[in-house]
């Protein structure tokens, strides 16, 4: 039993690993040594989740190909919609949080085209 005016603490259930080197000796919680995470499918790894697979550079490209594609064939439309999407990546450029970036130039961009 816990002596009065201490704090109960639980011990954290970890095993030797590399997974997190120079975070307390390289451990890893148990459980997590798949990389998949617990209800998920098969291929839906942690990395997938942290953007692992779709980097914001194809999320980005991704977000150019709809915007034309809204467009609907009009080759004026789809012009304005890169130079949009050029001008709101430079705007953008310096950001060095970049996980975000997608989503801003998307509200950047949608916001100029209706012309707001």
């Amino acid at each position: 039993m816990d002596e009065p005016g201490t704090l109960a603490t639980a011990p954290l259930d970890v095993e030797e690993d590399t997974a997190l080197p120079g975070f307390l000796g390289a451990v890893r919680p148990t459980g997590l040594g798949s990389g998949t995470l617990p209800g998920e499918g098969a291929g839906r790894s942690c990395a997938a989740l942290l953007g692992g697979l779709h980097g914001v550079e194809e999320q980005l490209r991704r977000l150019e190909a709809r915007l034309v594609a809204e467009a609907g064939g009009d080759p004026a439309r789809e012009l304005e919609a890169r130079r949009l999407m050029a001008l709101s990546r430079a705007r953008f450029e310096a950001a060095t949080v970049r996980t975000f970036l997608p989503i801003l130039i998307e509200r950047d961009v949608r916001r100029q085209l209706s012309g707001g």
